[in-house]
């Protein structure tokens, strides 16, 4: 292996860390949000999520391209398991961009100002499902992603990976939400 190869591995593994360490940030914000009472409380939290996204983002886009590179080099790109990761990158990463940017946005809006008590639609912006699963979504499906590239899977079982990945994000999803609902 060349110096080259084994630093666009290095980096590529990098994008898979800096990755998960947005989406564990996302995640706990995200049910934090669900417990605000006050606007500074629900602002603080969202300081906090801020700096997800200049992870996750970059993080992913890390993984596109040197995943696409090395797939290139290897001669892999023709192999299912690395087709169906690039896929499920690119979905991932477009989860993040059309359904995180809108309601964070939406967020930052409703707990503009004061230290008051939530209105009723900072609560239901805040408590918004979309963003609660997305996350969890997004996290298990770049888990899944960690499990194709290290087995290696033929289509049929690399199908199976992602949607059992995308079971787990709707059962982590429903499981969470029962318990920010409770508390």
């Amino acid at each position: 292996m060349n110096a080259y190869y084994t630093v666009i591995l290095f980096l590529h593994l990098l994008g898979v860390v800096v990755s998960f360490i947005g989406f564990g940030i996302e995640w706990t914000m995200t049910s934090l949000f669900r417990q605000a009472e006050t606007a500074e409380q629900a602002r603080s939290w969202l300081r906090v999520y801020k700096v997800a996204p200049p992870l996750t983002g970059p993080g992913l886009g890390l993984l596109i391209l040197t995943g696409g590179y090395l797939g290139g080099v290897m001669h892999m790109m023709s192999q299912a398991w690395l087709q169906i990761s690039l896929i499920v990158i690119v979905v991932a990463f477009l989860q993040g961009i059309l359904i995180h940017v809108p309601r964070l946005r939406a967020i930052r809006e409703a707990i503009a100002g004061g230290d008051s008590r939530l209105t009723d639609d900072a609560r239901l912006k805040l408590a918004n499902k979309a963003l609660f699963t997305s996350v969890r979504l997004r996290m298990m499906l770049v888990l899944g992603i960690v499990y194709l590239m290290t087995v290696k899977p033929a289509l049929s079982t690399s199908l199976v990976v992602v949607a059992v990945a995308l079971g787990l994000g709707f059962f982590v999803s429903a499981g969470g939400a029962k318990k920010t609902a409770a508390a």
